[in-house]
């Protein structure tokens, strides 16, 4: 706590007192057009009068407003720039040491040959990378439109989604993030905000290695900030798009984007539904053995997803003048789903009085998320000094799971060996999150660049559980209180920051550290359980990026990263699949920790190499117990004493022709883990690589096709999990008419469906392997229609929702 005082000061100073950074001097004027009427988002240059060189750089507000401050004293000048007007100079005057400067009105002439509508011709390469990080523009990708975000994700290099967990490059524990906001959510309701964003509402997404100082600490293999597109220009926009998506069973995901924006008022909003019939199906054979005596279980399930869920979004900027920005935003997110999974479970001796185990699960699952954001920004000067303020607030959030299980125990030819039983179970979960920030970035020289902030998180989150089995005779449910449980958690988490960025030269580095304290509080009914626990800790943050020449760039990063534990993962209620599969939560999990390490090089922006190097202590890993006696197979996260993680990969990027563009990402990676799983010690190593290939082809007459694939190798995961190989086959064509405003796309995924999970697992007791197939391979056909200006600005906003990526369902 003491590290932490020491920072408090110089923080709050910076926060409170920005203006001890600015100069009095200040330049501002209007620019007008015929008329008198303003002229919006000109350039402005502010010109040395001596040689006329540009000194700094502005554009007009909405209303035709521009201003300079920290401005020294000396001679200048004023020159405009616009596409419409004709270019215009002020005369020079001089900026006095101890006054504001008005300059008089700038009046612009009409180009003779005015545009009626401006557009941009020139095409943005799909996949970037710079230091370390890859950016994915997938704006005008085929494969983009008519998906959601999570097809999208999936398809990103290095990218994996299993069961509601998002990894990267192997590591569990990614940030995802929504225009710099991190999501809260995760598991399962992460998942259906995500399918249910429309892919047309995104810009691009990056994927950040090496996220700085201002970024939460959580997320251990980094982050996924996914970034939507933005509204810049004046007036009404808007598209309505519909797809159809074709696998086992039918989907349809309308979505619908209206935005106005003004002089001093922006609104935009955007609606995304989806309903749709998915199917999972699953095989197990598990080998095992009790008193002696060997014998086997094969297990054979399908399970489908039938429902609707969306996403609502509404903001609305007020912008009083050019320094000032007041915004609001509001999401909501409901969804009724129906998961019905049925299964059979022959078992090869008769231990447990039958042979045969058929059951039935339907569990009818209906949630509802509502956020309200509050942010401010107010703007110092033309160079960038600004002060940020953001508070969410997340509720009413309910989550509602109400089971039904249906088993009969029968022989080999199906004839009742046991009386049938039935179960129910319902788990009520109730979230409530506050999460406030405050940020302040300052350029204090050219040179040099500062931010730092503060940040408060708090949230609780209730599970009102209860198991019920039916009496056979009376009808009647009765509850089970060694399963039934009320669960409560409670966190809070406080957090400063500063980062500085310093070019010297040929070389920029930026160094930044990150202090937090986190409070955990848990009570568990089972058992009276109670659990505290309070932790602060610092995250450094170094890169270092040498430009040795047009040719050639170095980078050499180092960062420190958390990964909580979310809390499902601590909530010990058992979630049934079957009588034989069992999920519960670890309500003893630790605090995942990761020192990072990646160097890397470029080679004409098109070739870039980088070698990567974990210290992961108590790496948070999924985790399977068996229970011999009864056959049962216990799935939980649990923590490791440790791992190492090596990674080298290699990107490309160029363009063969003009018409077609390739990218590759070829991945070599070696994983350690020891520590010990249910008493057993684990010591176990692996290797594996994984390749990505992207082609995208401008073909005549507005044609566009992209062509994608993936494949991963045979992998080692959580200690003992040997994952074998998986990869997929994409194609996606896109066609666009009425000048670029109707969007058409036919796109198939998973084309020879092998993407598909299988493992083997032998260790300890347990020697079983199972595969699993999802409903990936899909046939999409989507149009599209934007109408009204084509460019969609939504003011980025800074908050913090770390507690939300942590609860799962």
């Amino acid at each position: 706590m003491k590290t932490l005082l020491h920072l408090k000061k110089p923080i709050l100073f910076l926060l409170m007192f920005p203006g001890a950074f600015l100069m009095a001097q200040s330049i501002s004027g209007t620019v007008s057009g015929p008329g008198n009427k303003p002229v919006p988002f000109a350039t402005v240059a502010l010109l040395n009068a001596k040689d006329s060189l540009p000194f700094k750089g502005s554009h007009t507000d909405e209303s035709g407003q521009y201003i300079f401050e920290n401005i020294s004293a000396g001679n200048y000048l004023i020159k405009i720039t616009s596409v419409e007007f004709e270019d215009s100079s002020g005369n020079i005057f001089q900026l006095d040491s101890s006054a504001a400067y008005k300059h008089p009105e700038i009046i612009l002439s009409p180009r003779e040959n005015i545009l009626k509508e401006v557009s941009v011709s020139a095409q943005k390469k799909t996949f970037e990378f710079k230091d370390g990080n890859i950016t994915v523009n997938v704006e005008n990708s085929p494969l983009a439109l008519g998906n959601t975000v999570y097809d999208l994700l999936l398809r990103l290099p290095g990218v994996m989604i299993d069961n509601g967990t998002i990894s990267l490059q192997g590591q569990p524990g990614v940030g995802v993030y929504i225009d710099d906001r991190q999501q809260q959510i995760s598991g399962m309701q992460l998942i259906a905000l995500l399918k249910s964003m429309n892919a047309s509402t995104v810009e691009k997404i990056e994927i950040i290695k090496n996220p700085s100082a201002k970024y939460d600490a959580a997320g251990g293999a980094g982050i996924i900030n996914i970034k939507t597109k933005k509204l810049k220009i004046t007036g009404f926009s808007g598209s309505c798009g519909y797809t159809y998506s074709r696998g086992y069973g039918n989907q349809h995901m309308p979505d619908l984007s209206l935005n106005y924006k003004g002089k001093k008022l922006a609104f935009f909003s955007s609606f995304n539904l989806y309903q749709g019939y998915m199917k999972t199906t699953a095989d197990l054979h598990k080998a095992i053995a009790y008193n002696g005596i060997s014998s086997t279980l094969d297990s054979k399930s399908f399970e489908t997803d039938e429902g609707y869920f969306g996403t609502g979004n509404l903001g609305l900027d007020w912008m009083p003048n050019a320094k000032n920005t007041l915004g609001f935003k509001f999401q909501a997110v409901p969804g009724f789903i129906v998961r019905t999974k049925k299964g059979n479970n022959a078992i090869s001796d008769s231990d447990l009085g039958y042979d045969n185990l058929d059951y039935k699960r339907t569990v009818p699952n209906f949630f509802y998320l509502a956020n309200y954001n509050l942010n401010y920004e107010h703007l110092f000067d033309t160079a960038g000094t600004k002060l940020k303020f953001s508070t969410d607030l997340y509720g009413p959030y309910f989550d509602i799971y109400k089971s039904a299980y249906q088993y009969h125990f029968t022989d080999h030819n199906k004839n009742d060996l046991l009386s049938p039983q039935q179960f129910s179970g319902t788990n009520r979960i109730a979230l409530s999150i506050l999460s406030s920030r405050l940020d302040f970035e300052k350029k204090i020289s050219k040179t040099l660049n500062l931010e730092s902030g503060i940040k408060i998180s708090s949230q609780a989150i209730n599970s009102d559980y209860t198991f019920s089995t039916k009496d056979q005779q009376t009808g009647m449910y009765i509850i089970d209180t060694t399963l039934t449980n009320q669960f409560t958690y409670r966190e809070q988490i406080g957090a400063a920051y500063v980062s500085f960025q310093k070019e010297i030269k040929k070389i920029n580095v930026q160094a930044g550290l990150r202090a937090e304290n986190t409070n955990v509080n848990t009570v568990s009914q089972i058992n009276d359980f109670k659990y505290s626990r309070q932790y602060f800790k610092l995250f450094p943050n170094l890169t270092i990026n040498y430009n040795r020449s047009d040719k050639h760039n170095f980078s050499l990063s180092y960062n420190k990263r958390i990964y909580r534990p979310d809390y499902n993962s601590f909530n010990p209620y058992p979630a049934f699949s079957n009588l034989f599969s069992i999920s519960r939560g670890n309500p003893y999990l630790l605090p995942q920790f990761s020192n990072n390490i990646a160097a890397s090089h470029t080679f004409k922006n098109k070739f870039t190499n980088t070698v990567e190097y974990s210290r992961v202590q108590n790496p948070i890993r999924g985790q399977t117990l068996q229970v011999d006696s009864s056959k049962v197979t216990i799935f939980q996260s649990g923590n490791l004493q440790s791992s190492n993680e090596l990674c080298y990969y290699i990107f490309f990027n160029t363009e063969l022709k003009k018409w077609w563009a390739l990218t590759l990402n070829l991945g070599a990676y070696y994983f350690d883990f020891k520590g010990k799983i249910d008493g057993a010690d684990l010591s176990s190593s692996g290797t594996s690589f994984s390749g990505y290939i992207n082609n995208q082809l401008i073909l005549p007459k507005n044609f566009k096709v992209e062509i994608s694939g993936w494949y991963c190798a045979p992998w080692l995961a959580g200690g003992f999990y040997h994952y074998k190989q998986r990869g997929a086959f994409n194609l996606g064509v896109k066609k666009t008419l009425l000048d670029d405003h109707l969007a058409l796309s036919v796109s198939v995924y998973d084309l020879f469906f092998t993407n598909k999970t299988r493992a083997v697992v032998n260790f300890k007791n347990q020697n079983y392997h199972f595969e699993e197939s999802y409903d990936t391979r899909r046939l999409n056909l989507s149009v599209v229609y934007t109408f009204g200006k084509l460019k969609i600005h939504q003011r980025e906003i800074k908050s913090d929702e770390d507690a939300k990526a942590r609860v799962k369902r």
